[in-house]
């Protein structure tokens, strides 16, 4: 039997947004499909939307708290030289995350967070079901830009208790990491009005491997306080340091849906789909296979109260 636990560090969006916006930056798509990818990562206003136009800024106050649900869920399929294999997808997932503003500054917003709650519809792999139970209790910090762009997210001392952990820990702290770090919309510094475009574009790397990666987003409403965003994402492997593997192909698409207020820097809820195809030869003892995996997961974020624990 080829038993494997994948999980595929797809940077990009956490808990901003939403339902695939067909429009935006085209070119951008195809610099992030060919490969041609910028070196530096910036906003581009593609369409200021409808007046009136206005800079969202968020505008929290020390002290605001929020609770949030996260549901997390992932299916996988593995096909290897053309047959079906048996791998062990990770456990459906629930966490409790609670995020405090600690100080407001001109430039940038500095938040405090602690996961108060943890647990798994667990029962196939028990080093992974017990390193996203140990997940309660983990504290950290988060720090926004006053337009949402994440500067800077950390969970503490994730290096000393990854010292001694297995792989399924590094696994769990990585996820929650890119989760906290992608947990805010990014809006532009530009005045902009309902049905505004922008998008990102720009390089990352997980785990050895570079991608590029290229977001659209679609302002959907806006009230003055409350918002909606849209937003297409996805990015495409440039190389892999991997060895024994050659990536034949990879891509990454998102389509989701968040909203918030300008009161606190994160989105109140939350709904995302993420799908991710690579194909990848593989060389070991001297055989080579081509492995062709796919990978479904989603995420729902929302208020304390909205989604239940796991059982």
């Amino acid at each position: 039997m080829y038993r494997e636990i994948i999980w595929i560090p797809v940077a990009a969006l956490l808990v901003t947004a939403a339902a695939c916006s067909s429009s935006g930056d085209g070119q951008a798509d195809e610099r992030a499909a060919s490969g041609d990818c910028p070196d530096t990562w910036g906003v581009t206003v593609n369409d200021p939307g409808d007046e009136p136009h206005e800079v969202i800024e968020f505008t929290p106050s020390a002290g605001d708290s929020v609770e949030f649900d996260i549901r997390m869920s992932i299916d996988e399929e593995l096909v290897v030289d053309g047959a079906d294999e048996n791998i062990v997808s990770p456990p459906e997932r629930y966490f409790g995350l609670v995020v405090t503003v600690d100080e407001v500054g001109d430039d940038e917003i500095a938040m405090s967070f602690r996961y108060d709650d943890a647990s798994h519809a667990g029962g196939t792999h028990v080093a992974m079901d017990e390193a996203i139970s140990n997940t309660a209790g983990l504290e950290g910090t988060v720090t926004t830009s006053r337009h949402g762009t994440v500067v800077d997210a950390e969970i503490a001392g994730r290096d000393q208790i990854e010292a001694d952990a297995g792989h399924e820990v590094q696994v769990v702290l990585g996820e929650l990491e890119w989760q906290l770090r992608e947990m805010a919309v990014p809006f532009p510094e530009e005045p902009i009005g309902v049905g505004a475009e922008w998008s990102t574009t720009g390089p990352i790397e997980q785990a050895g491997t570079e991608y590029c990666d290229d977001t659209s987003y679609t302002l959907t409403s806006f009230d003055g306080q409350s918002y909606e965003v849209d937003v297409a994402w996805q990015n495409h492997i440039q190389e892999s340091d991997e060895p024994g593997s050659e990536n034949v192909d990879e891509t990454t698409v998102s389509s989701a849906t968040a909203s918030g207020t300008v009161t606190f820097p994160l989105p109140r809820s939350s709904d995302i789909e993420i799908t991710t195809e690579s194909v990848r030869r593989v060389e070991e003892d001297g055989t080579t296979e081509r492995r062709e995996y796919t990978g479904r997961r989603e995420w729902e974020v929302k208020p304390r109260g909205e989604i239940d624990p796991m059982p």
